[in-house]
């Protein structure tokens, strides 16, 4: 297949979930497909006759209503010192140790009341960098550049970067508290691709911040989709969410990630490592398609049973653009209470603000070969401006316990042509080891059992009872002498293994420590008849056992 232009690609699911280096580098340079994809969204501003734009000052904005703020915007370049950023150990050179520390561009928009200077879409671009930073903010502003070069015309870059947009540099802060955004975008996009989407935010009362995709070190500043480039960006939108909590504007309890693409992979991760985080929106991410699912629930700190944000799932419907779909994990998040809304005739890098711009400024179509049935320019913008309006919607429901925002979703969701939604409440998390002795010690062995149980039906895969962990439990209880809580872990543990002899064994310690010869010499017996077909003994664990049981015995039975 022969790339002519950067408006020919079509980019699979497959390609941004996987990372192809031979996919992502077809035009060379940095750009990969998802970052050409995302930002040939500012090429149709180009288009736009110049009554069109006096008549609507933000041109990026179409069909979508601001809120009461004015929208600031403002970059802070930040340092984390626990890690390095200077390549410390290279080739043919000793140790040069970095002293000064991985940097860190954070984007800010805001709600504000008033000033600040009026913007162009060159502006979001246009770094203003203490000295320090300088060479990382250039390195930053070229690659850009060049994602932007490679998505127009080099006669249309000058009006591009003309275009006005709604923010105003470091406007007057509204005063107040307000809820936190952390936007993720997709992979080496420019942070701009969710522009118009921050933009609406703040205007309705939102802080957003984002931090650019970058690499693990100066000699990569363009991040890959592999388990270290999510860390790595993982990690910088942690030490930025730290930052933020400082500001005395920020609501430190009321928090939400957002990610588009790769970036869905990075918000659902924060949520899934930060509890305080209440709410996560994926955008047409990666972990929902079929054969990708992958980098998601392989990453090293999935931890579906830590999910307990409220999850939005906006993406698009199966059969569009080739997708298949895949939620199996989704399901798995069974403390979240998860929203799953498909949307038709909208494509992949359309969950950006390229829908927009592609419509308003009437881009021509993209060839035959790459068109779907009932999708047009049209029907995109309309289904982004769509998602935008459901993103604030739910936000204002689960960040801001807004009741009629909830019914403004419903509502967005029967506007938009061919929607679909379905939900799956959470279920409360499973009580902690300590919390299910409570539970047995206030109410009874059998009412903690049937927690147990009803946990096994309605989330088989939640592990309630860990034996490792209640029976090192039971034994810190016996340790401190709580010699009652300490046979209810045990006991605990027999339930949900009956066929484990170390169960038993641990059993048969508490009753000696609860003076019950007769109960312990039972349980010491039963150890003993489990041990040989305890697959999950080996041979010298089973030895050791047997040994020590027949020892117990020996000296029970002569016990009087």
């Amino acid at each position: 297949m022969v790339w002519t232009s950067p408006r020919n690609i079509r980019t699979s699911h497959a390609d941004h979930a996987l990372n192809s280096r031979r996919r992502f580098r077809l035009h060379g340079v940095i750009g990969s497909c998802i970052a050409i994809l995302l930002t040939i969204a500012f090429r149709p501003v180009l288009a736009q006759p110049a009554s069109t734009q006096q008549i609507n000052p933000f041109p990026l904005w179409d069909g979508l209503k601001p809120g009461q703020y004015v929208v600031g915007y403002r970059t802070e370049f930040l340092v984390d010192h626990s890690r390095t950023w200077r390549v410390t150990r290279s080739y043919a050179r000793s140790f040069s140790p970095d002293s000064t520390g991985r940097p860190i561009r954070l984007a800010i928009w805001y709600p504000a009341r008033s000033g600040g200077d009026p913007m162009t879409f060159a502006d979001y671009s246009r770094f203003i960098a203490p000295q320090a930073f300088r060479p990382y903010a250039d390195a930053l502003a070229r690659r850009d550049s060049i994602i932007a070069t490679l998505t127009v015309q080099p006669s249309e870059v000058p009006a591009l970067l003309a275009t006005h947009v709604a923010a105003r540099r470091n406007a007057v802060s509204a005063p107040g508290r307000f809820p936190v955004v952390l936007m993720v975008a997709g992979l080496n996009a420019e942070s701009t691709s969710q522009a118009v989407l921050a933009e609406l935010l703040a205007s309705r009362g939102y802080i957003v911040a984002t931090v650019p995709w970058d690499g693990v070190d100066e000699n990569q500043i363009d991040a890959v989709g592999d388990a270290v480039g999510l860390e790595a960006v993982i990690r910088d939108l942690e030490f930025a969410w730290g930052r933020l909590r400082t500001e005395r504007s920020v609501s430190p309890t009321e928090v939400a990630a957002v990610g588009h693409s790769l970036g869905g992979v990075i918000a659902v991760a924060e949520g899934m490592r930060n509890g305080d985080v209440a709410a996560v929106i994926g955008l047409d991410a990666t972990y929902g398609f079929q054969g990708a699912t992958n980098v998601l629930t392989g990453f090293y700190s999935y931890a579906p049973q830590k999910m307990t944000a409220s999850m939005l799932d906006l993406r698009k419907a199966a059969g569009e653009q080739g997708t298949v779909l895949d939620l199996q994990a989704l399901q798995l998040w069974y403390h979240s209470d998860r929203s799953f809304i498909t949307l038709r005739h909208i494509r992949h890098s359309e969950f950006t603000s390229y829908s927009l711009i592609s419509d308003v400024f009437h881009e021509p179509p993209i060839p035959p070969q790459f068109q779907t049935a009932g999708w047009t320019r049209t029907t995109a913008a309309r289904g982004y401006v769509a998602a935008c309006r459901m993103v604030a919607d739910f936000l204002d429901a689960r960040l801001r316990g807004d009741s009629t925002a909830s019914q403004h979703l419903v509502s967005a969701v029967s506007d938009a042509p061919g929607a679909a939604v379905s939900y799956a409440r959470a279920i409360p998390p499973a009580p902690s080891a300590p919390e299910l002795v409570a539970i047995a010690t206030a109410r009874g062995f059998d009412s903690a059992a049937a927690v147990v149980e009803r946990y096994r039906k309605d989330a088989p895969t939640e592990v309630v009872v860990d034996p490792g962990a209640m029976n090192n439990l039971g034994y810190q209880f016996l340790g401190e002498h709580r010699v009652p809580e300490a046979l209810t872990a045990f006991r605990l543990v027999i339930h949900v293994n009956p066929a484990s002899a170390n169960a038993y064994d641990s059993y048969g310690d508490g009753l000696v420590a609860a003076a019950d010869t007769t109960g312990a010499i039972t349980a010491y017996r039963r150890a003993l008849e489990l041990a040989p077909r305890d697959s999950s003994l080996n041979a010298s664990g089973r030895d050791d056992l047997m040994k020590s049981d027949r020892e117990h015995l020996r000296v029970l039975s002569h016990l009087p």
